[in-house]
């Protein structure tokens, strides 16, 4: 069984899973001699409002760097086994609206990285990298921001490292089985109270849509699983007792989709833990 809480305590293995790309693209033919780069996901703005869209972290970003910031940067220098951060530096007209972000000694001391720079150093890191005749840059396609320059590398190489990020990742190691696991054990918490307060005449969809989110950022993890997805997309206010099912169209209780879901879950979990066992 693993030890969930002792395996969390570390840095996410940020090095570790660029050295497995970066060894996935050299067994498949592709040069040593070149840079992975990677964008995290952008800050977007709901329009006509000061606020940004509900964030979620590029996979491929996340999977290299452990870094939940968006608009921040990677760079993996192959050959020097250098995996460098870039984050978003400090802008002083958000600061008295947003705080102080975090700053490359923090950022440094968090992840699993060599170096730390802000964002505006990024040209000029890829620009110093040593370029051959056979230096690579490795990218995706629509990930690259237009202000960020290859000039200098060999080859821009934008097919491959999609597919070499997502083929490595299937193979989970230690830590991220110790995240799926606390993720779980989350979840199935608030999916067990969402289920108790329908029980209890807790007739809304919306209602127990609020409950279950508010359940995982209590427990300090967002909702991992969706419980629209277990419900409709459409008329969340519904009494649930009138949904219908939108392949056969016949009458579901919710709290019955829940429970299949919960026994998928189930096949996954190291064990099922209760809510003191989460909380202390």
């Amino acid at each position: 069984m693993l030890n969930v809480e002792s395996i969390l305590k570390g840095k996410y293995p940020a090095k570790a899973h660029a050295r497995r790309v970066a060894e996935y693209l050299v067994s498949k033919g592709h040069p040593k001699d070149g840079v992975i780069y990677l964008e995290a996901q952008r800050t977007h703005m709901i329009e006509d409002n000061d606020e940004p869209v509900l964030f979620r972290q590029r996979r491929p970003f996340f999977y290299l760097s452990g870094c939940n910031l968006p608009d921040a940067h990677l760079t993996y220098n192959i050959p020097q086994d250098i995996l460098t951060l870039f984050i978003p530096p400090i802008d002083p007209d958000s600061v008295v609206w947003t705080g102080l972000p975090m700053s490359t000694q923090e950022a440094l001391k968090k992840y699993d990285v060599d170096q730390v720079h802000y964002t505006s150093e990024v040209n000029a890191a890829l620009a110093a990298y040593q370029h051959t005749k056979s230096t690579t840059v490795y990218a995706i396609p629509e990930q690259v921001s237009t202000h960020v320059s290859f000039l200098g590398f060999a080859k821009t190489e934008l097919g491959v490292l999609k597919k070499a990020i997502e083929d490595t990742r299937v193979v989970k190691d230690e830590y991220e089985a110790a995240m799926l696991a606390k993720a779980n054990q989350i979840s199935t918490l608030a999916h067990n109270a969402v289920v108790r307060a329908g029980t209890k005449g807790q007739e809304r969809e919306r209602a127990m849509g609020n409950l279950h989110r508010n359940l995982h950022s209590q427990w300090g993890r967002r909702a991992v699983i969706s419980l629209h997805c277990c419900l409709w997309y459409s008329c969340i206010d519904t009494a649930l007792s009138a949904k219908q099912c939108a392949a056969g169209g016949q009458a579901q209780y919710t709290i019955g989709c829940w429970w299949r879901v919960r026994m998928l879950l189930r096949r996954y979990h190291t064990y099922i833990p209760n809510q003191r066992q989460i909380l202390a």
